[in-house]
């Protein structure tokens, strides 16, 4: 009889344990996952607010080259100028000269 009684007791305090893990499990478990879904939200927010900013880098990148294909077109419009200026500059020289000969 005093064996059947302490398995009792130890039936009660086994169980007893078990539902307190189970509760102490349940609890940190909601507590990590908390922890790790407030994480996984900032870093979803710091994600978007890169994106952002590269959606922002990348308008402003092809405005520069835009921008840049402009300034090439245009210098190479005036590198022809200058040169058109220097070869006629070179055949005005040459005139002169040729002009100051005869005299």
């Amino acid at each position: 009889m005093l064996l059947l009684q302490s398995a009792e007791n130890g039936m009660s305090s086994t169980l007893a344990l078990f539902i307190g893990t189970v509760v102490l499990g349940i609890v940190l478990g909601f507590l990590v996952w908390g922890r790790w879904r407030k994480v996984a939200a900032k870093t979803k927010n710091d994600l978007d607010d890169l994106q952002a900013r590269y959606d922002d880098l990348s308008v402003n990148h092809q405005a520069l080259e835009d921008t840049k294909s402009k300034l090439d077109k245009d210098l190479d419009q005036v590198r022809k100028t200058v040169n058109r200026i220097e070869t006629e500059n070179i055949k005005l020289h040459a005139r002169i000269e040729e002009l100051n000969a005869n005299h």
